[in-house]
C-alpha cells in the first residue's frame, strides 16, 4: 500500500509546485501547504513501517483527508488567482 500512497503523494507534490509557480500564495498559506505535504510524507513512512492493519487503515484515512485538504487549497489558489486576473486587466497580460 505504501507504494500507492507514495505515488499519490508525488502527484500531489508536483501539482502543488505547479500551483506555486502559477499563483502567488501568501507566505502563511504557502507555509501551511508545505507543512501539510511534509506531514503526508511522515504518514507514508509510518504506514510503510507498521504491521497492524487497523493502524494502517487509520493512517491511510488520515492521509486521504490531508490530501483532499491540500487539493482544496490548490483549487482555492487557482480560483483566487483567476479572480484577481479578471479584476485587473494588467495582470492577465503577464
Amino acid at each position: 500500500m505504501s507504494r500507492v500512497l507514495k505515488n499519490k503523494l508525488q502527484i500531489l507534490r508536483e501539482n502543488l509546485m505547479s500551483c506555486f509557480k502559477e499563483t502567488l500564495p501568501s507566505k502563511q498559506f504557502n507555509a501551511t501547504l508545505s507543512l501539510s505535504i511534509i506531514w503526508l510524507h511522515v504518514l507514508v513512512d509510518r504506514e510503510a513501517k507498521t504491521e497492524d492493519q487497523e493502524e494502517r487503515r487509520c493512517i491511510t484515512n488520515e492521509f486521504d483527508e490531508g490530501k483532499r485538504s491540500i487539493e482544496r487549497g490548490i483549487e482555492t489558489l487557482y480560483e483566487q488567482s483567476n479572480r484577481e486576473r479578471n479584476e485587473d486587466p494588467n495582470l492577465s497580460s503577464k
